[in-house]
């Protein structure tokens, strides 16, 4: 069983503060590099339109993953392509939500991480006498035990 960890950006509110706006955004801790990636944000209680940005930061550049500007409480996830990275990788992922009265910025670290397809080698009987065929079947998986197409 695989488990994939979870980063958890939050502005959350005590029951008994006034309301304010809250917002949630969920990313895996580990992305593989050049692959599609999700993460998924929520805003709630917006007394005013907020733009909620969230980016990627690098020492080289900043890529935009999300800007949503919106006065609507919304619950959505997001596709991105990761970057596509030759050694592993620690980025910081930002998330500002801003508004006329409410500002809020987070970051949190996440891994992009290079991941190399597996090759499995499998024969229909464990051991063989001098002369047999040996029949056997090959495949490469990539990280979510998909197939990969080797030829171009």
């Amino acid at each position: 069983m695989l488990f994939t960890y979870f980063h958890q950006l939050c502005v959350c509110q005590d029951i008994q503060e006034t309301p304010r706006p809250s917002y949630l955004v969920t990313i895996p801790a580990v992305i593989p590099a050049g692959l599609e990636a999700r993460f998924c944000a929520s805003l709630l209680q917006p007394k005013e339109t907020l733009v909620m940005t969230i980016s990627l930061i690098d020492d080289e550049q900043n890529s935009t993953l999300l800007r949503e500007s919106s006065d609507q409480e919304f619950h959505r996830c997001f596709q991105f392509q990761a970057p596509q990275l030759q050694v592993e990788k620690i980025l910081k992922l930002k998330v500002e939500v801003c508004g006329e009265t409410f500002v809020s910025t987070e970051e949190r670290k996440v891994k992009i991480k290079p991941y190399s397809p597996i090759t499995f080698v499998q024969t229909d009987k464990p051991i063989y006498n001098p002369g047999q065929i040996v029949h056997f079947r090959v495949i490469t998986l990539d990280t979510s035990f998909r197939p990969v197409n080797q030829l171009p």
